[in-house]
């Protein structure tokens, strides 16, 4: 039995699990079959080894074993891996096991927890974090303005130009929403003329806005794309963009029922207000970009547009609920239809797949 074998057995019973527990948890992590439990026992006793390149599957590994207590710390996976000859963590990978529970440890010895949105937003790694907060604590209490300053510090000399493209092209794509959505939540038109180019200018948004967001998915570099061989796929642009498109339309349709009960409850148009649920459907469209081909993959173990392609009918509905709302917008304002028939629809949705989830673990039980 290798060094490597030997730690991963110790790690695997400590976490309560049986190879062929680890071999299917694994499976999960990566959106397939996974490994049996054969041959998680090779790996044990040596009979064969994961290849230093297949770092995806190192990854799915250490995150199982995190997530089932096996592992705690990042030293702890990083002497797992140095056991079989493997590199050590990147802050990439580091992020991908430790994501949910990232922690450093203070000069007492007690968890200073990261927050989950600072991994999100600043790219910081736990090993970062902690030699960070090491080298700041010396010093009188409080020790957060030290922190604090040698964080800014740590992301200024780390800023690069495409970094700051990123975040010019969102300001871009968040002007651009403003122009052109915000016009159709001012209720009520002053007359025909201005609901037409209101309308257009939303139906030129749903076809625009989307492409955008979805060209800031990077799918080329991401490295579970790339161990399926679809990271330059046209398929997987598609998706992504479909992804994009249902996103956005899901997003604007929640902040359209939030602006029909501001008007019907009266309330005065806020710019403020409209500014923060404009953000709902750029978030949205984002998330759904790499949510939809993923799910897609996970579902059929493939990517092809037969398996989803009804669903690129979704760049098609902004110009149809613009042209459906030039028509019929003052039916929809007036005496509380419109939320009316919103909250009715909503309702039967809910009930529909209720009674279908239902349906389904009946059949479950009979057969």
């Amino acid at each position: 039995m290798t060094e490597f074998g030997k730690r991963l057995r110790i790690c695997r019973k400590k976490g309560g699990l049986t190879q062929e527990k680890l071999g299917g948890l694994i499976g999960e992590a990566l959106g397939d079959h996974g490994f049996s439990g054969a041959a998680v026992s090779d790996w044990e006793r040596g009979a064969s080894k994961i290849h230093a390149d297949n770092r995806i599957v190192l990854v799915s590994l250490l995150r199982v074993l995190y997530q089932h207590g096996s592992i705690q710390t990042l030293e702890e996976a990083d002497e797992l891996l140095e056991a079989g000859n493997y590199r050590a963590l990147d802050p990439e990978e580091q992020q991908r096991i430790f994501s949910y529970q990232a922690a450093s440890h203070g000069r007492n010895g007690e968890k200073a927890p990261i927050p989950v949105m600072w991994i999100w937003l600043f790219n910081v790694s736990i090993e970062d974090w902690q030699t960070l907060v090491r080298k700041a604590q010396p010093g009188p209490e409080p020790a957060w303005p030290r922190i604090l300053v040698a964080f800014l510090r740590q992301r200024l000399d780390r800023l690069h130009a495409t970094h700051v493209l990123r975040a010019l092209l969102w300001l871009w794509i968040g002007l651009a929403a403003w122009i052109l959505l915000i016009p159709s939540w001012r209720w009520p038109f002053e007359d025909r003329g201005s609901a037409q180019l209101a309308l257009v200018a939303y139906a030129v948004g749903t076809l625009i806005l989307p492409a955008c967001i979805a060209a800031l998915v990077n799918t080329r570099d991401n490295p579970f794309w790339q161990e399926h061989g679809l990271a330059n796929s046209w398929v997987t642009r598609l998706y992504v963009h479909q992804g994009a498109s249902i996103g956005f339309q899901v997003g604007y349709f929640g902040a359209f029922v939030l602006g029909l009960f501001r008007y019907n409850l009266g309330l005065p148009f806020s710019n403020l207000a409209n500014l923060l649920v404009l953000a709902f459907p750029l978030l949205l469209s984002y998330a759904s970009a790499h949510l939809v081909p993923h799910n897609l993959f996970t579902a059929y173990k493939r990517l092809r547009l037969s398996d989803g392609a009804i669903f690129f009918v979704f760049p098609l509905a902004g110009p149809g609920w613009g042209y459906f709302l030039f028509e019929y917008y003052p039916i929809l304002l007036r005496h509380n239809l419109g939320l009316t028939l919103f909250l009715a629809s909503a309702t039967l949705l809910a009930a529909v797949t209720i009674l279908r989830k239902r349906n389904s673990k009946e059949q479950d039980t009979v057969f």
